[in-house]
């Protein structure tokens, strides 16, 4: 899961979505981009990418900035 930032909204998403992948009984991580910078989302979805995860989930800051990295995901059969 990648949030926006560092917003108490997204500490209880991260919450619940910690409890959901154990039922599930997948792997979960969440990658806290180090600020609210698209470029900043964007290198975190190229090193998920790179770790061949099977899936992401993104509360994108700038939807323009993180487009071509998205598509490479979705080429490289990542669910977004």
């Amino acid at each position: 899961m990648v949030p926006k930032g560092p917003i108490p909204w997204f500490i209880d998403c991260d919450k619940g979505a910690k409890e959901e992948a154990a039922k599930l009984g997948v792997k979960y991580q969440w990658v806290l981009p180090s600020n609210t910078q698209g470029s900043t989302q964007v290198r975190v979805i190229e090193d998920l990418v790179a770790k061949k995860v099977d899936g992401f989930g993104i509360s994108v800051n700038e939807a323009k900035s993180v487009v071509h990295a998205i598509k490479e995901a979705t080429d490289a059969g990542i669910k977004v």
